[in-house]
């Protein structure tokens, strides 16, 4: 039997110990460190913005039920994104109406907030850009029967990732995305409309058909009546007998009794 010295005694003693107080306190093994991936299914919500031509969805926000990792999310690992859209056919232009599909082009990815605005920090939503023109990317559906627009119904954004995109939650699980391709456009977002009520109803005179956008009391000019209010139809400058006064805001109120009020 070969003999072992004191000092080596003392180095296997303390290894040995080591060994124990790690497997006692349960210290991750390289198996309990693995981070699974993480299947995920997302919805979306389509950005529009008025141009010159119409309407048009700029973008689309991804919502994840999962905090994402900033630097994960690149337009780099968008596969495709097809467009399916109620169309008219114009081939046949009394029959039914079709469904359309178009490619579109991611430009730019990243994190923001429920209303698309851009973050630098982790957010459960994901932002995608996207270039848009009459043909691709409106949401209306010209209908040569009566002559006007309506929303696309239905109206689809088909996302597909790459197998190896680098998404991923800020805790590092890569994450495997499935976007639900449906989308509504009364959930859009449309920024160029939050200065505006859309669900007013109308309380004036039933003689008189218009609506009133109150402005903001930081917003003062008596040389700017307010849309649709009643106005004095005698000459500038007044003649003595008219009694019209100004409001503060600039809306004229009509007590004159030489003249007729006029919308």
């Amino acid at each position: 039997m070969n003999k072992i010295s004191r000092r080596q005694f003392l180095r296997t003693g303390v290894a040995a110990g080591m060994l124990s107080a790690a497997v006692v306190s349960g210290t991750p093994s390289a198996s309990a460190c693995y981070k699974p991936e993480l299947s995920l299914t997302c919805t979306q919500t389509p950005v529009v913005e008025g141009y010159d031509w119409g309407p048009g969805v700029k973008a689309t926000i991804l919502a994840f039920n999962r905090v994402l990792a900033p630097r994960s999310i690149r337009a780099e690992d968008i596969l495709s994104v097809v467009e399916h859209k109620e169309s008219m056919d114009w081939a046949n232009i009394g029959g039914p109406h079709i469904v359309a599909s178009a490619p579109r082009t991611v430009t730019a990815a990243y994190p923001c907030t429920k209303e698309g605005k851009k973050l630098e920090a982790p957010s459960r939503y994901l932002c995608l850009e996207m270039p848009c023109d009459p043909n691709t990317g409106s949401p209306f559906c010209y209908d040569f029967l009566v002559g006007m627009n309506n929303w696309c119904k239905p109206y689809e954004l088909e996302i597909t990732l790459k197998e190896d995109a680098a998404l991923a939650t800020i805790l590092g699980q890569k994450i495997i995305a499935t976007v639900d391709p449906v989308v509504d456009h009364q959930d859009a977002v449309i920024p160029q409309m939050k200065h505006f009520v859309t669900d007013g109803v109308f309380r004036g005179p039933p003689s008189l058909s218009w609506a009133i956008r109150p402005r903001p009391s930081s917003v003062r000019s008596s040389s700017r009546p307010w849309v649709g209010q009643p106005m004095c139809c005698c000459p500038r400058p007044l003649p003595s007998g008219c009694s019209t006064t100004r409001l503060g805001i600039g809306a004229i109120t009509p007590v004159c009794p030489r003249c007729t009020p006029r919308p």
